[in-house]
């Protein structure tokens, strides 16, 4: 079982047993895997037997309050399929999902014009009564279509680790591209030319 399919059934499996199991103390990696056993689950349960880290960590999301769990799954989702669009395969998948779970075009621009300028980052000012990046180090500014949002696109880009964030000396918000950012922005470049 491939690691996304098993991380997958696991937290289900997860909310199954939970509703199984009315006391808290009894919900912890022991009885948990048990009930796989008892559940017949057993390429699970024979994973999770030889990686005692996440034995742990399934006690851990066990005595977790489970509408926090919950609200952390509906954002690992969100920010899925905002990668899925990316890819030419997947992306009628993503295309289905509701719009607010795709990543945004001024997103996805701001990432490239960042790689095809060769820019290692930007700083957020504020002219003419908006926010707009200017390029670090070369002074360029960028057009944005939605200008208002850029704050929003931001901290989306810096959530799925493609920006980090950081203030300047004068505490101007400053963003710089990421590893994955910049191998993200070399595949869209590469898209677009093919």
């Amino acid at each position: 079982m491939d690691p996304i399919t098993a991380l997958a059934t696991i937290v289900q499996l997860l909310g199954l047993f939970r509703q199984e199991t009315d006391r808290r103390e009894d919900m912890n990696s022991d009885a948990f895997m048990r009930w796989l056993q008892a559940h017949n689950h057993n390429e699970l349960k024979e994973m999770l037997s030889n990686q005692s880290f996440l034995q742990e960590q399934v006690t851990i999301l066990l005595r977790e309050d489970h509408k926090h769990i919950s609200s952390q799954l509906d954002r690992l989702s969100e920010l899925t399929m905002s990668l899925v669009k990316q890819f030419d395969g997947l992306a009628p998948l993503a295309l289905a999902a509701p719009e607010d779970r795709r990543l945004p075009t001024q997103a996805i621009d701001l990432i490239d014009s960042l790689v095809t300028t060769g820019a290692r980052g930007f700083q957020l000012l504020t002219m003419h009564g908006q926010k707009a990046p200017v390029f670090i180090p070369t002074g360029m500014g960028a057009q944005l279509p939605e200008p208002d949002f850029i704050e929003e696109d931001c901290e989306l880009l810096v959530e799925l680790g493609y920006l980090r964030s950081g203030f300047s000396g004068r505490g101007d918000q400053q963003y710089f591209l990421t590893r994955a950012g910049s191998e993200f922005g070399k595949s869209i470049s590469a898209q677009q030319k093919s």
